[in-house]
């Protein structure tokens, strides 16, 4: 899987972006999202995120989408609720 199938995968940009909206408490536009898609490549800022909303919805992520480690990409995930 690419990173333009995920997108797809996890329900298209309307979706991803509304998720994203909600999880994170930013703004994201939904055509920011079918640019991603429409590029194969999604910011790295975002893909921790995607990981967690492909976790629920049980998609499998591409091969070297997230970091070794979430330091390595200067991430920082909210904490748990």
């Amino acid at each position: 899987m690419d990173q333009a199938t995920l997108i797809t995968a996890l329900g298209g940009g309307t979706e991803v972006a509304t998720w994203l909206t909600k999880a994170t408490g930013e703004d994201v536009d939904r055509e920011a999202v079918y640019k991603w898609r429409e590029r194969g490549l999604i910011p790295w800022r975002w893909r921790p995120y995607l990981a967690m909303l492909a976790a629920e919805k049980k998609v499998s992520l591409p091969v070297g989408f997230l970091p070794a480690s979430p330091s390595a990409a200067n991430v920082v995930l909210p904490p748990p609720e």
